[in-house]
């Protein structure tokens, strides 16, 4: 059974990393259009590069669920998580060239825009995701979202899985019993 606080952090996931996403590849149009003294190759409407963008977003939400992003880990390892999001926004940004490259009318107005963007979308979701892991760590002090754990058995194996569970953020450790007939009993 899922706690409610995993449910919210997964689902504020989804639109932070969309917001982060598409703000990032709208910056890096702004930065190359607005502020390069540079012509762009395409003359493309800011108008249309965000209906573009919008329309390929739930694609890239998509290889994000698939690399493991949106899983129910209370506790994730940072650097697990950010090597996704490198390998998630890498395909993502991959399959934008693949559509500008087959599409009859380009998406970006520069290939800038496409280095600009990936840079600044990496960027962003891994801050954005460091500031809601320090939220949810910060919630775990207080006990909301913590998940109640209780060790059965005895001997080094119970004391390393005591030891580990102390240590994560997002346990807590109610008890720990020696034998099994008595623990099942108060489980119940």
């Amino acid at each position: 059974m899922r706690k409610r606080s995993e449910l919210l952090f997964n689902l504020i996931l989804v639109p932070m990393d969309a917001l982060a996403l598409l703000s990032s590849f709208v910056l890096a149009y702004i930065i190359r259009v607005e502020y390069s003294l540079k012509p762009t190759v395409y003359q493309i409407p800011g108008s249309e590069y965000l209906a573009a963008l919008v329309f390929l977003l739930p694609v890239a939400i998509a290889l994000f669920a698939l690399a493991g992003l949106y899983s129910f880990e209370s506790t994730r390892s940072r650097w697990r998580e950010y090597s996704r999001v490198f390998i998630a926004t890498s395909a993502s940004t991959m399959f934008l060239i693949i559509v500008d490259f087959f599409s009859t009318k380009p998406i970006f107005p520069s290939k800038a825009v496409v280095i600009y963007g990936y840079v600044l979308a990496c960027l962003a979701v891994i801050l954005e995701r460091f500031i809601l892991n320090g939220l949810q760590r910060w919630l775990f002090r207080y006990k909301i979202g913590v998940r109640q754990v209780a060790v059965v058995g005895e001997g080094g194996v119970a004391d390393d899985i005591t030891y580990s569970i102390q240590r994560q953020p997002g346990y807590h450790l109610v008890a720990t019993v020696a034998s099994g007939k008595t623990a099942l009993a108060r489980l119940k």
